[in-house]
């Protein structure tokens, strides 16, 4: 949580139309997930720090982080408001763009003014979490994805394989799924555990796990995206 100057965080609620209770901005400014506020004709209204990234420029007037997923995002916009309710998304962000939000989980729901009124649309982003039953066997704490690779101990196409063992695929399906041999596949398998010097393939998924190297989304498999769901 970040510490917020009350004072200021009130400025800026009287600057902003329609009124914002005090309370839910003070949230928005101190969340490290990104807070967004349009009006019901999708014009801005708020953005916290961390939204403000996702919308900034880049260098030469490119286009923003989320320019790619702009149809996506009027479509959302749009069933909010006809359905007058949350709806979420899931997705991937160009590679490199940003470092935490690189897979995300995105909400959108409906926002009333104090006559009840619905006066705009709430977007929150952040990380996308995974939680497995694996939590309540072991204690496992749960984490957020990534296209950000953990380390450069493997090269692009053993993450691949690395990718879908952890995904408990057997040999034949990996190698259909990459389009490679059988042969080759148990090549970067034992080029894998040899660097990681695991003795099985058993070992190695713990090992990931406990790295949560399980986490990582190679390029192959992370292509851009913004899926609505629901």
């Amino acid at each position: 949580m970040k510490r917020v100057i009350t004072e200021d965080v009130i400025e800026r609620l009287h600057a902003l139309s329609p009124d914002v209770p005090v309370e839910m901005l003070i949230s928005w400014e101190s969340s490290d997930d990104a807070w967004f506020l349009k009006d019901e004709n999708s014009m801005p209204i708020y953005a916290n720090a961390e939204y403000s990234q996702l919308m900034v420029r880049g260098n030469q007037g490119s286009s923003s982080i989320l320019s790619p997923f702009k149809p996506f995002i009027t479509l959302h916009d749009r069933r909010v408001i006809e359905e007058l309710r949350k709806i979420e998304a899931v997705g991937i962000l160009p590679v490199n763009t940003h470092k935490t939000l690189s897979v995300f989980y995105c909400e959108r729901m409906p926002y009333y003014d104090h006559h009840a009124h619905l006066s705009g649309i709430i977007s929150h982003i952040k990380p996308l979490s995974i939680f497995t039953p694996r939590f309540f066997i072991s204690g496992e704490e749960m984490g957020c994805l990534t296209t950000n690779c953990p380390t450069t101990l493997f090269s692009k196409k053993e993450w691949e394989v690395i990718f879908l063992i952890l995904q408990g695929m057997p040999e034949k399906d990996i190698a259909d799924t990459v389009h490679r041999t059988v042969r080759t596949i148990k090549f970067h398998k034992n080029n894998i555990l040899a660097k990681s010097h695991c003795e099985t393939t058993r070992e190695f998924i713990s090992e990931s796990r406990g790295k949560k190297w399980d986490l990582y989304i190679p390029p192959l498999f992370s292509n851009p995206c913004y899926i609505i769901r629901g």
